[in-house]
């Protein structure tokens, strides 16, 4: 087999594209079609191929007829992670546009990973109840800035202390504010900025998500 079959091989065992193997390896889908069709191999991209197509560079070149034999799979992200001591946290696609974002559905969220110290330097809550957003929009200025990363406490949601800041929905959209009692059984949702006026609502129609433990900054 030419090198060319044995990736053109390779792809379809994986039902990879040589656009999607392309991309991965950061060369032009072009330069994957020579390789296949032309035989065209450059050596400085033939052991990404090779990972690529869980391989090895030797199989490739012809060295061995068996892709499997000398290929070790990369540590997944989970076991590096723990290895380094970091541990996952959800991220969040919440806005804070003038305190507010429509929050339709479940947000989409990624996961980063963190030190285990770190966080528990603001919170010991399990990383499950933790999650990170991004602030936009200036209604808690000078407490949050847009651009802010918010680091939200899912397992505190009783409002006991009206210096504390929360994430929370409110008809259907998702803010961070801070929480006062009011007259008449309602609540104040308050805003740092003291040009953006208070909100005064009863507490059955407001969802308290979590405390904001944490807020970072870039200097």
């Amino acid at each position: 087999m030419s090198i060319g079959d044995r990736i053109n091989s390779q792809l379809k065992a994986l039902n990879l594209s040589q656009a999607e193997l392309a991309r991965r390896v950061g060369v032009a889908q072009p330069t994957i079609n020579n390789l296949i069709n032309r035989n065209k191999v450059g050596t400085k991209y033939l052991h990404k191929i090779a990972a690529e197509l869980r391989t090895t560079p030797a199989y490739l070149s012809g060295e061995t007829d068996d892709p499997s034999e000398g290929y070790v799979a990369p540590p997944s992200i989970e076991v590096v992670a723990e290895d380094l001591g970091l541990v996952p946290v959800r991220e969040f696609d919440l806005t804070l546009g003038m305190g507010a974002s429509f929050l339709d559905s479940e947000p989409n969220y990624k996961v980063q990973h963190f030190p285990r110290e770190w966080l528990r330097a603001f919170t010991h809550s399990p990383p499950e109840d933790l999650f990170f957003a991004h602030a936009v929009g200036d209604s808690m200025q000078p407490t949050m800035v847009s651009g802010d990363i918010v680091l939200i406490d899912r397992r505190q949601q009783v409002v006991d202390n009206a210096d504390l800041i929360w994430a929370m929905t409110y008809e259907g959209m998702g803010m961070i504010k801070r929480i006062g009692p009011a007259r008449g059984g309602q609540i104040e949702i308050i805003s740092d900025n003291q040009s953006v006026r208070s909100r005064f609502v009863m507490p059955e129609d407001v969802h308290i998500i979590g405390r904001i433990v944490a807020v970072v900054r870039k200097m």
